[in-house]
């Protein structure tokens, strides 16, 4: 027989967490917005690929094209950054702080081809950074 107390605690346990989860987040939803086609990042005249990437709620352009093994210069231009406060490499050990009304400039220079993925501590707000 199952217990209704039980299952009323339960219900309101996993609201609550849902709840907190997006107010931390500051309502981002960054995970379900809909990734646009790769943005080719422009390279300067000494081989740096250069790109602007607005955190406003989100990362836009969510996607970027990279070549490897070839230095690489993304300037995060933060409006208003919901959860993230800081952006996350995943693979490429890069972690830089954000804040808002503030240009972050991330440099490296990828060394392997793969398909790696940006993203604001929670992971709700994430990018995609494709090395060829």
């Amino acid at each position: 027989m199952i217990n209704t107390r039980v299952l009323i605690a339960l219900a309101v346990g996993a609201a609550t967490l849902s709840i907190t989860s997006a107010q931390m987040c500051g309502g981002c939803g960054g995970s379900s917005a809909p990734q646009g086609a790769p943005v080719q990042v422009q390279t300067d005249k000494k081989g740096v690929q250069k790109a602007t990437i607005v955190v406003d709620g989100g990362f836009s352009p969510s996607s970027l094209t990279v070549k490897a093994g070839q230095p690489v210069e993304l300037t995060f231009d933060t409006k208003k950054r919901g959860c993230a406060s800081s952006v996350n490499f995943e693979g490429l050990n890069l972690k830089k702080d954000l804040t808002d009304g503030k240009k972050t400039v991330v440099s490296f220079t990828p060394k392997k081809a793969g398909t790696y993925t940006f993203a604001c501590p929670m992971k709700m707000i994430k990018g995609t950074l494709i090395v060829k």
